[in-house]
């Protein structure tokens, strides 16, 4: 353990980092979303607009953050002086999860009202609403945006455009999802459920697995990339250095490296206690190799390539608008899903012109 804020008061429930920025929010049962300078090692600042707990955060390009709260609103944040620019508002109920497109145009949530809503972010309205087969409790893209999962208990659906790819049926619950693709032509999937169980998925089949000793449950998950002298040899050529950082409820940072498929029981390779029970997950810095764009010299990132975790415990380029929340009208399910493909097709376009 590095360091540690102090600031909310309750339950940490959303943690996101902007590693450009080198800038932490985090949000809670308190109501309040706080912001950590992870250079300076402090707090800098704490916004408040919503009116219950901070359920997820997200931060939306480089200029804004996006905070969904369980008053059914999510809120639009500019990060040059933290004022909310606009207010998104439509569910009835609780906001589950919340996730940016990365053209940070748009954005997908789901909440308790079985709803997963698309929101442009240019227009500042919802877009496009589908019922889910019961309440979706998350929503991730994928890193190239064409692609979208969604989880409803032990359900997890893999989406594109316009269908459904796959459905993987849990025989429990899922806990936290999330993409694993080093490469663009690679579609593969991971997975936390509540028994114990880590698993990496190729669309429907299960390519590799652990079962974890602790009883603990996983709160949450993210994909890390491991400098070169710590790898092994993988399960197949694709996942190069690639391991699962999973965050647990007793209070452990997990290491999965995604090598030897038929060592089921294996333990993580590597461990580290934080002391509290943990909540959420985020990952501050990822190798070179995982991410996009290559950091620039001088900005600070280590040549080492390791990649700290920031995880919170249970203890402690939208327009600007008038603020009044705003919704939309579901419409029939061939115009719903044209009117979809037609906004991710366009701004998947603008993001590889860019």
């Amino acid at each position: 353990l590095r360091f540690s804020f102090v600031g909310h008061q309750g339950c940490v429930r959303a943690v996101a980092v902007l590693p450009e920025k080198k800038v932490l929010i985090s949000g809670g049962d308190d109501e309040v979303i706080r912001v950590f300078s992870l250079k300076a090692m402090r707090q800098i600042g704490e916004a408040g607009r919503q009116v219950g707990t901070i359920t997820a955060l997200e931060f939306c390009g480089k200029a804004h953050a996006l905070s969904a709260a369980s008053d059914g609103t999510i809120c639009v944040w500019r990060l040059s002086d933290w004022e909310c620019v606009h207010i998104l508002g439509g569910h009835k109920g609780s906001v589950s999860s919340v996730a940016s497109h990365p053209s940070g145009r748009m954005a997908l949530s789901t909440g308790v009202d079985r709803t997963l809503r698309l929101w442009d972010l240019t227009a500042g309205r919802c877009a496009f609403i589908t019922r889910t087969k019961g309440a979706a409790h998350l929503v991730r893209w994928s890193p190239d945006g064409r692609r979208y999962l969604v989880v409803v208990g032990g359900r997890l659906e893999l989406r594109d455009l316009s269908a459904t790819l796959a459905v993987v049926e849990h025989d429990t619950g899922v806990l936290d999802a999330l993409f694993v693709e080093p490469r663009d032509d690679l579609r593969c999937s991971a997975t936390a459920d509540a028994n114990g169980r880590l698993s990496l998925w190729r669309a429907t089949d299960c390519i590799w697995r652990r079962t974890r000793p602790s009883t603990a449950r996983v709160k949450a998950l993210a994909l890390v990339s491991l400098p070169p002298d710590h790898r092994r040899q993988a399960v197949f050529a694709e996942f190069p250095g690639l391991a699962l950082l999973a965050a647990t409820s007793d209070g452990d940072l997990e290491t999965w490296r995604f090598c030897d498929p038929d060592a089921h029981d294996r333990g993580p390779d590597a461990k580290s206690s934080v002391g509290t029970r943990l909540t959420c997950l985020a990952v501050s810095r990822v190798h070179p190799e995982a991410t996009p764009h290559r950091p620039r010299d001088g900005d600070g990132a280590r040549p080492e390539g390791r990649a700290p975790a920031v995880a919170a415990d249970a203890s402690a380029a939208p327009p600007e608008s008038n603020g009044r929340a705003s919704g939309g009208a579901p419409s029939t399910a061939e115009r719903k899903r044209r009117r979809l493909k037609a906004i991710l097709q366009k701004n998947t376009t603008k993001r590889r012109h860019q």
